[in-house]
């Protein structure tokens, strides 16, 4: 009795097995999903897939539905602008897989003195100082030119950063002349401007010393009405005034100076 029930259970549990088998390949063909992964040189990458978060790099075998996805991945040091975030559209089909890498490229900003220095890279022009560059590659070198100043080759660094070159002026060259003359010129602007401010510093507090002491003075003199101290009260308000007047014509030419230039 109990060997023709246990003939009829195996048969049904084949039975069932085949089923689900037979929806598992149904389903296996009929799947709209593929998977991804993400790896990268960089580890902490944050990777977002239509803005849902899914985690940092590596990341292996993530199932996505099959379509055109947006996938924005973050650095790790996101705070800083040199890492700007890499953002790229992937299109999955169904049952594919497929593997991605990003590099991040770094951020360089190159300023020249004189600014407005031309920028070439190999053979072509990519602007002119101040600028921002991304730099892919380690051997990165550019060349900066001016009129009137020498050349000035300089290697980047992959890691970013900024890059200051002074450019030399070409000697004989009017570039060369003009900056000398400016030199001069500014020298004797700032000693100019210079003495018109110690003129009147000194003489405004001349002014108020000459002032400060005759009001002394003057107390004295309602004290004793003594004609010495009136005197000396005269004096130093005297004294007080010229000061006064230095002090306006140093501002004065103080003033000059700055509205000339």
């Amino acid at each position: 009795m109990m060997k023709p029930i246990f003939n009829i259970v195996v048969i049904f549990c084949l039975f069932y097995h085949g089923r689900i088998h037979a929806q598992l390949e149904s389903f296996r063909e009929d799947s709209t999903f593929g998977t991804v992964s993400f790896r990268s040189i960089t580890d902490g990458v944050k990777v977002f897939v239509d803005t849902i978060y899914i985690g940092t790099i590596p990341i292996e075998n993530i199932v996505v539905t099959e379509g055109t996805h947006l996938v924005r991945y973050i650095h790790p040091d996101s705070m800083n602008w040199l890492y700007p975030a890499v953002v790229e559209t992937v299109v999955i089909n169904s049952r594919e897989h497929i593997d991605k890498k990003v590099d991040f490229s770094h951020r360089c900003v190159v300023r020249s003195e004189p600014y407005g220095a031309c920028v070439q890279y190999r053979d072509s022009i990519i602007g002119t100082t101040p600028l921002i560059l991304s730099v892919t590659s380690k051997n990165y070198l550019i060349k900066l030119s001016k009129n009137g100043f020498k050349d000035e080759i300089i290697p980047l660094s992959i890691s970013g950063g900024e890059f200051s070159v002074k450019l030399e002026p070409v000697e004989g060259s009017e570039v060369s002349q003009a900056s000398f003359l400016a030199t001069k010129e500014q020298l004797g602007f700032s000693s100019s401007v210079y003495i018109a401010t110690g003129s009147a510093v000194l003489s405004g507090a001349t002014a108020a010393y000459f002032k400060i002491r005759a009001d002394r003075f003057y107390e004295d003199y309602r004290r004793t009405n003594s004609g010495a101290t009136l005197d000396k009260v005269r004096r130093l308000d005297t004294l007080s005034g010229i000061s006064l007047a230095a002090t306006e014509i140093s501002l004065f030419i103080l003033s000059y100076y700055l509205l000339s230039q």
